[in-house]
């Protein structure tokens, strides 16, 4: 099997569980996204939506038009691709989960906008590019989430605890921005962010930074090289049992894989 285009996540689920990628790429399972992913698409919608209207007047969206255009993605995202809820979630009942991420989506880009909105003024959002590289037969996909006048590369998550002090450093998803963002604009980013926003009783908006340099390119390419040669041979690995993702709450797989015992289906 042979892809004709390879993006980031697609790299990043192969390697999480191979299954997972067979049923998703391969055979064309495609899932709807689960409570977690819906929140973060109006989260990154409201946020996109104020960064293209600060790029035009290099102001702050008003609060109350943010929570409707983060209202809005959210909403679209749901009637578009509806949700995949786990047991857990479904026993509590779809409106009140739905209801409540919703309200997450809206409070968190509300701490994005009064505490990381103002501290950069955008160059471009959510730019895609396909990028050919010599000896990998797909195109690679890359595309950047925001960059800014300063030339510095930024990465958007929404979480439910912090932990991007170390992904920041360590985040290949940054280096593939990095890839993307020369590809672009012909020249190196400055630097890389994640701006993190934590669903705490109070959200956390945090910023964190850091660089990439060729020896980062180096070691996503050798990734990159590893994933292609595995799906061209089909050797679509499982998950190590007892992973975290292994699990009825974050694969919409779990129930029909053949690698989970028939009793824990």
């Amino acid at each position: 099997m042979m892809l004709n285009h390879f993006s980031y996540s697609a790299m990043s689920m192969f390697y999480r569980c191979g299954e997972s990628f067979r049923r998703r790429y391969v055979e064309g399972e495609k899932l709807p996204p689960g409570i977690a992913q819906l929140r973060g698409t109006g989260f990154h919608g409201g946020a996109k939506v104020a960064d293209e209207y600060k790029i035009a007047t290099r102001e702050v969206m008003a609060q109350s038009h943010l929570r409707d255009a983060t209202a809005h993605a959210f909403d679209s995202a749901l009637m578009s691709g509806g949700v995949l809820l786990g047991p857990d979630e479904l026993s509590r009942g779809k409106s009140v989960v739905v209801g409540e991420a919703k309200d997450s989506a809206i409070r968190l880009v509300d701490a994005w906008r009064d505490n990381i909105a103002p501290t950069y003024q955008p160059e471009f959002v959510e730019k895609r590019i396909e990028i050919r590289v010599p000896n990998v037969a797909p195109k690679l996909v890359g595309i950047v989430d925001l960059a800014t006048e300063d030339g510095v590369i930024v990465d958007r998550k929404t979480a439910s605890a912090a932990k991007g002090a170390n992904d920041v450093k360590t985040s290949m998803q940054l280096t593939w921005y990095d890839v993307s963002y020369q590809a672009l604009t012909g020249k190196r980013a400055k630097g890389v962010q994640l701006h993190e926003v934590v669903d705490t009783k109070t959200p956390q908006a945090l910023i964190h930074e850091s660089t990439r340099d060729d020896e980062d390119r180096r070691v996503l390419g050798k990734y990159i090289e590893r994933a292609i040669e595995g799906i061209t041979t089909g050797r679509f690995l499982p998950a190590a049992p007892g992973s975290w993702n292994c699990a009825p709450r974050w694969c919409g797989y779990y129930s029909t894989c053949p690698y989970v015992r028939e009793g824990q289906r």
